[in-house]
């Protein structure tokens, strides 16, 4: 081979490298696999009354995949009686990555107590807002609570989450 061909040879090797197209990153998701905790307020609006009722809790989640977890949580009202309320529910969310939120339901169950113990199962929804991928968020929900042998209550919360 000549100098001329050599030449030529390398700059079409430079020049194709410098004309490749690199590949686009993926969208990395806003929410992901692992554990999050969550902190909230919440106001309780027990079944025929006018008044609602103020609280708050802690909740631990877990979520196996970015649409599928549970939830852990405790929350503490300001009834007639200080109501203490600890559930675990089953928790699916569809995670919109490119507008950072994810509605999501919520069903599950747990125990009331004011000094006796209830049952209550749980029902309800809300939407998951996230900053960044992976990062902290706010969150927002509603949920109808059914307790066994005493009132039944809506709950809605407002809070943040932390994935860890």
């Amino acid at each position: 081979m000549n100098r001329a061909t050599i030449t030529s040879l390398l700059a079409l090797v430079f020049a194709g490298s410098v004309w490749a197209k690199e590949p686009v990153p993926e969208d990395p998701s806003h929410f992901g696999t692992g554990f999050e905790l969550g902190v909230f307020g919440a106001g309780a609006l027990p079944d025929g009354s006018a008044s609602a009722e103020f609280g708050g809790g802690v909740s631990l989640a877990y979520f196996f995949t970015p649409e599928v977890g549970i939830d852990a949580s405790y929350g503490v009202f300001a009834f007639e009686d200080e109501v203490h309320t600890v559930s675990a529910d089953v928790v699916l969310r569809y995670p919109i990555s490119q507008a950072s939120i994810a509605p999501y339901l919520v069903i599950g169950g747990g125990l009331q107590t004011n000094g006796d113990a209830a049952t209550l199962y749980r029902l309800g929804g809300g939407l998951d807002v996230r900053f960044q991928p992976g990062g902290p968020g706010i969150f927002a929900d509603g949920i109808y609570n059914w307790v066994v042998g005493q009132e039944n209550f809506t709950v809605a919360r407002l809070g943040v989450r932390i994935p860890f």
